[in-house]
């Protein structure tokens, strides 16, 4: 199996702001009915690996130091050790650090801190970790099923978390895959 730690994030992609052709894009897009959307939280790219026994919160982002993924997982421990708890070893799921009502700016002024100031800072409001992709659990590798095949197991290892106490730290993200729905979504 290859290494957890090291997979590389996934390409974002986008239409350009500045676009001359932005609207027309978006809306070919949402006629061809080959999409899916959810909720983009304004937070920060995040991704929970367990493998062989350990487990880490990882950032987008390599240090130019060590070449490595950050790691926040000593600063948020009351997401860690719920992760730490269900998700199966040799598993990765990916999703957003944020605070309600935040930008990401306001998240990174939490997980820039140290561990013990990070935690200070979120006594009276907590960071929740919005769930929006799996690539492997358990082992089995998700990267070659579509997004549709990935959502439908994404619900299955949402009610594994469900009968859990204290999941306000966690979200799973709702996808729509119809245009009227989506088009919902960017008003």
């Amino acid at each position: 199996m290859i290494d957890l730690f090291l997979l590389e994030p996934e390409k974002i992609y986008g239409v350009a702001a500045g676009d001359p052709m932005k609207q027309q894009k978006i809306q070919k897009c949402l006629l061809s009915e080959d999409y899916v959307a959810s909720l983009k939280k304004d937070g920060q790219y995040h991704r929970f690996v367990k493998m062989n026994g350990e487990a880490k919160i990882q950032s987008r982002g390599k240090s130019v130091r060590t070449g490595t993924f950050g790691e926040v997982q000593d600063k948020v421990p009351h997401i860690f050790n719920i992760l730490n708890e269900i998700v199966p070893d040799n598993s990765l799921i990916i999703g957003e650090l944020y605070r309600p009502g935040w930008t990401t700016n306001e998240v990174g002024s939490i997980l820039r801190c140290l561990p013990n100031k990070a935690i200070k800072r979120q006594e009276q409001q907590p960071l929740i970790f919005y769930i929006h992709d799996v690539w492997y659990w358990n082992g089995l590798n998700l990267m070659t099923e579509n997004k549709i095949n990935r959502i439908a197991f994404l619900k299955k290892i949402q009610s594994l978390f469900e009968n859990k106490v204290a999941l306000e730290c966690i979200e799973f993200a709702t996808f729509v895959d119809n245009s009227h729905a989506i088009r919902e979504l960017l008003d």
